[in-house]
């Protein structure tokens, strides 16, 4: 049993942790017990994962839009941003303030999605040659690509 002004918190029927005021009590089982002050103990910590991005594309005819979406779970993404279109308004430049609105996109993180986008729309353009969704997939895999 325990003493009085101490709180158990079981786990199962042969282990359990006590607490009292600042300090901590461990136990593997009832009979041996570690005490540890919460100040000296020192609990490991993994940084949190950096959030990955995914930007998407539609493939078009005379335009090509540009959104980004942020990954949830390993292949769970969810859209971070509307689509922007090009040329028939700046999406880069709409790009750019919509990344800029978002507080935890590191600036790291929006200058490499701005260049991609760059990388991406200039290939779309190329004067005098008309680049396939396939051709376009092949030379940006880690982009997802929409359309005809």
């Amino acid at each position: 049993m325990a003493a009085k002004g101490w709180n158990a918190r079981r786990g199962n029927k042969n282990h359990a942790q006590w607490t009292r005021s600042r300090h901590v009590v461990r136990s593997v089982d009832f009979e041996s017990v570690e005490y540890v002050d919460p100040a000296e103990a020192v609990m490991p910590k993994e940084p949190p994962p950096e959030p990955v991005y995914k930007l998407k594309f539609l493939w078009l005819e005379k335009n090509i839009a540009v959104c980004v979406d942020q990954m949830l779970k390993k292949d769970n993404f969810s859209p971070m941003t509307e689509y922007f279109f090009w040329p028939r308004k700046d999406a880069w430049e709409e790009l750019k303030e919509a990344l800029d609105a978002k507080p935890w996109v590191s600036e790291r993180d929006a200058v490499l999605l701005l260049n991609r986008t760059t990388e991406v729309i200039n290939f779309w353009q190329e004067e005098g040659v008309k680049h396939s969704l396939a051709e376009a997939r092949e030379k940006f895999p880690d982009c997802e690509f929409i359309g005809s």
